[in-house]
């Protein structure tokens, strides 16, 4: 990015303005360094998984996927997507189009298992991004690879973790159970 180191957390007070992008980044590493431990060693069966991102967060993205390249049976690339709707001066994830990412993506020869987008992509709804191309729209157009939007780095540790065939049943499971204690 600017080539020098974030400040300290301590520097963002209570990142008050963190959905402005103030602070992001700061706390993404930090939740990260203290997380990644809760990454998988192995999943099972051989999975590929996709990261996207926008042109500034790339090299941070690329240190989140050296974290996880030595999982076992995983593949683990950074795509990062130009702005082609505002210009490439504007680099930052949220500020990315729907159909910007959908064409780096659609360019691919083999986007894997999973795609995992910044949650900073949609609007607040988590429904559409600004180019007003929705989720549901994004999803259908890359089917059947399942696309996660994620807001942190536990979300994005869950999604890997889901990635093994056992934590997808667990997860099932779990899900179930909450389910029927609900209707009760």
């Amino acid at each position: 990015m600017t080539g020098r180191e974030f400040p300290p957390a301590h520097h963002y007070g209570n990142y008050a303005q963190i959905e402005n992008g103030v602070g992001m980044t700061r706390y993404l590493i930090d939740q990260w360094e203290h997380l990644k431990r809760r990454l998988p060693a192995k999943v099972s069966p051989e999975r590929t998984v996709t990261l996207v991102t926008g042109t500034m967060a790339s090299p941070l993205i690329e240190q989140l996927a050296a974290d996880m390249r030595p999982i076992e049976n995983l593949h683990v690339r950074v795509l990062s997507v130009v702005n082609t709707f505002f210009g490439p001066e504007v680099t930052v994830a949220g500020l990315l189009c729907g159909q910007d990412v959908l064409d780096v993506l659609k360019a691919q020869e083999n986007l894997g298992d999973l795609i995992l987008l910044s949650r900073v992509m949609l609007d607040n709804e988590g429904v559409r991004f600004l180019d007003d191309v929705t989720v549901e729209e994004f999803r259908q157009q890359l089917e059947p690879v399942r696309v996660e939007f994620v807001r942190n780095a536990p979300e994005t540790i869950d999604a890997i973790r889901l990635l093994n065939a056992e934590e997808q049943a667990k997860h099932r499971s779990l899900r179930n159970l909450v389910r029927v204690q609900s209707r009760l």
